[in-house]
């Protein structure tokens, strides 16, 4: 354990060794400079984090570029930012996804992107029906960024996310 700070409350190390006196405090830092309180937690699990938009508007969506959200409600630390989720504070989510294409290509891929990145357990595969979904848990890092994205040309003419923050 070290101290960095004595004006840092977050300085302490929070590895303790197993062999630590009964009387010590268990934010006592080595070099004796101040006691560490505990850091305060990254979320609180008591504070609900959630969203929920969508788009009614056609719109014609390109392979690999996001759908395109507009309207909705959410929490704080989960913003609309160029259509796309942003996760503010860190945890994991569930999110779920209703998407309605029209006039589907066989075999294009639907499914939600973490940082540009397909998350994996997603994807759902079309066929010649116009409405999917699906829904995944996902570990979103503060600043993360959530998108519904589409692996082929599609016109989509409805389509909703929704994310439930489930731990922090």
């Amino acid at each position: 354990m070290s101290c960095f700070s004595c004006s840092d409350p977050c300085s302490c190390n929070r590895v303790f060794p197993a062999f630590l006196p009964i009387n010590r405090s268990p934010y006592q830092c080595q070099c004796q400079c101040c006691q560490c309180v505990p850091c305060p937690p990254v979320c609180d699990p008591r504070v609900p984090s959630y969203a929920f938009y969508y788009t009614t508007a056609s719109q014609a969506v390109a392979a690999g570029v996001p759908v395109v959200f507009g309207t909705g409600s959410s929490t704080p630390d989960i913003v609309l930012s160029g259509g796309n989720l942003l996760f503010t504070r860190p945890g994991v989510y569930l999110i779920q996804y209703h998407i309605s294409v029209t006039a589907p290509l066989a075999g294009v891929t639907v499914s939600l992107a973490l940082n540009g990145v397909p998350v994996a357990g997603s994807a759902v595969i079309t066929t010649t029906d116009t409405n999917y979904s699906g829904q995944a848990i996902v570990s979103v890092p503060a600043g993360g960024v959530v998108s519904l994205t589409v692996s082929g040309a599609s016109t989509v003419s409805f389509a909703s996310i929704t994310a439930v923050r489930i731990s922090c």
